[in-house]
């Protein structure tokens, strides 16, 4: 992509499950390996997952338990015998069972209990009754089961140390203004609700009652669009770290005029997170007008399906978004690279400081191919978006200085990259670079076999590339690897400083560089202070008529 892809931990609060749910200790004080689960950390932990159990082997498990995993079983009921004895039990896992019934009395023994998991079952009713006497209980998952209705017994208004829950499920229509009720003197960490992915009601003031810093949304509009109004003014003017909604239009693109974000001013918060889900330039173009005036700093779009409006024209005139201002900007996995100029124009992300564009070999590049350059008696000069572009500077601004002065560029080619939509942009701000150089300086890198002839034909640069160049091959074998970082050094030649001089120039944040940028690992002289303008204006000029070119031949 344009920038180096940046591998940061998700946040996905519409689909809470496991993810959640901590994970087994390690072994090293493994005490019984016999019967159906294993016993280990001095008795204190049973790892019973996956072991195709339908019931619950509690007659085989030590007493002394503070943690069960009973995960990926095919449990079908919880009776009362089944953790009676287990009375410093802290942490239950049953998640991804087929548990229809929860006994009343089948956690009455089990008054330490904080955690419990028992998302993607198949209840039919919340268990009110069962969860009564677990007045310590700080996390409770059981979304993603098949209850009807979302509405808390007042049974719930005990749990007064609750701090994460998730609950609802694909048979949950709608919201109504009681359902939570019971929650409006707790307050919550974590607050993720799933509906149906057909949207049938949602009555104002339904989630007025949530307390809690980061609220999650599983549920899709399609059918209801006028739904996020209400959802949006009953979070105004609470103070939330993440909102996150997923698969918002699940089946289809909103093609309404009107602006379903309207409220999203109103709202209080650090990061807004879009995971999955259909956005046109229309939809997307409306949250971000009403994220301009926000206090939200942090946006990330992650496994959008985007897609052009097909009633947009381009007027000539600039873009709308003029007054986004965002701390951090994620794009990741998104379908159509289109996004980063979805009104026809890349100034909507002009005052964005930190761009992360995550199109899945970041790991490689990052983890194999940096040390090795920068890492050794004689280092390269790399420049890393991340640690080495100009906070608050346009990414643009960055991206022409970077790769205009470079001497070399790598691009590392995988099926996964050749696949993404983003590639003709890789491709197209590289050899634009090459105004006064050549098209050798293009060093292609390719991470694991790709036939030329197997590529759509929308990619000819690419195939002229890999038909005219020689290339380097990742070998997967891990005693051929040294002799390719050996070739990569001879390509690239031998580096114009010391690893003294790049640690001071470094410092000082000036001149000679071998920057990175995302797939890139480009050489760079300094930086061209004379017609940066000209150069910009004359990229966007040409993306556009090489986007057409594209549409036209695809269209042949």
């Amino acid at each position: 992509m344009i920038c180096e892809l940046i591998s940061v931990g998700a946040l996905l609060l519409g689909a809470v499950s496991s993810q959640f749910s901590p994970a087994p200790s390690s072994p090293s004080t493994f005490i019984s390996d016999e019967g159906p689960c294993r016993i280990y950390n001095f008795g204190l932990s049973a790892d019973c997952q996956g072991r195709q159990l339908d019931f619950v082997p509690w007659r085989q498990l030590p007493v002394t338990l503070e943690s069960i995993d009973l995960s990926y079983n095919g449990l079908h009921v919880v009776s009362a015998a089944d953790f009676q004895n287990f009375p410093q039990l802290r942490i239950l896992l049953l998640q991804f069972n087929n548990i229809t019934h929860i006994a009343n009395e089948a956690f009455k023994n089990n008054p330490l209990l904080e955690h419990l998991n028992i998302f993607n079952n198949s209840l039919h009713e919340i268990p009110a009754s069962p969860l009564t006497s677990l007045l310590n209980l700080k996390e409770l998952f059981m979304s993603n089961n098949l209850y009807r209705h979302a509405t808390l017994a007042d049974s719930f208004s005990k749990l007064v140390r609750l701090k994460v829950l998730s609950l609802g499920g694909p048979l949950v229509m709608g919201l109504k203004k009681n359902d939570f009720q019971p929650l409006k003197n707790i307050q919550l960490q974590t607050f993720a609700i799933k509906c149906s992915s057909n949207l049938s009601y949602y009555e104002p003031g339904s989630l007025e009652v949530i307390h809690t810093k980061q609220m999650g949304f599983d549920m899709a509009i399609d059918q209801r669009p006028n739904a996020l109004h209400h959802m949006l003014r009953d979070l105004a003017n609470k103070t939330l770290s993440v909102i996150q909604f997923r698969n918002l239009f699940e089946f289809t693109y909103y093609m309404g005029d009107e602006d379903i974000f309207l409220n999203l001013k109103d709202i209080i918060a650090s990061q807004l997170i879009f995971h999955r889900g259909k956005f046109n330039e229309n939809l997307l173009k409306m949250a971000l007008l009403n994220l301009q005036v926000t206090p939200i700093k942090w946006l990330r779009l992650q496994y959008i399906d985007f897609a052009r409006s097909p009633t947009f024209v381009d007027s000539g005139a600039g873009s709308s978004i003029t007054e986004l201002s965002l701390d951090n900007l994620d794009l990741w996995y998104i379908s159509n690279p289109d996004v980063l100029r979805f009104d026809w124009r890349f100034t909507w992300f002009k005052r964005i400081k930190q761009l992360s564009i995550h199109h899945s070999d970041a790991d490689w590049v990052r983890d194999q191919l940096l040390p090795c350059l920068e890492n050794n008696k004689n280092p390269y000069r790399l420049c890393i978006h991340e640690r080495d572009f100009m906070p608050g500077k346009w990414i643009i601004d960055n991206i022409i200085e970077n790769i205009e002065s470079s001497r070399k560029v790598i691009f590392v080619l995988s099926r996964h990259f050749v696949n993404s939509e983003w590639c003709n942009y890789e491709l197209y701000f590289a050899q634009q670079r090459a105004m006064g150089k050549t098209f050798s300086d293009v060093i292609l890198v390719v991470k694991e076999p790709i036939d030329p002839s197997s590529l759509p034909s929308k990619y000819c640069k690419l195939k002229k590339m890999l038909s005219t160049k020689t290339y380097l091959e990742w070998p997967q074998q891990v005693n051929q690897q040294p002799f390719f970082w050996a070739q990569l050094r001879s390509v690239l030649g031998k580096p114009t400083m010391t690893r003294e001089e790049t640690n001071s120039i470094r410092s000082r944040n000036t001149s000679e560089q071998f920057s990175v940028v995302e797939e890139r690992i480009p050489e760079v002289n300094k930086p061209l202070e004379g017609n940066k303008k000209e150069i910009q204006s004359e990229i966007i000029h040409r993306t556009e008529i090489e986007l057409q070119d594209q549409r036209n031949l695809e269209a042949q």
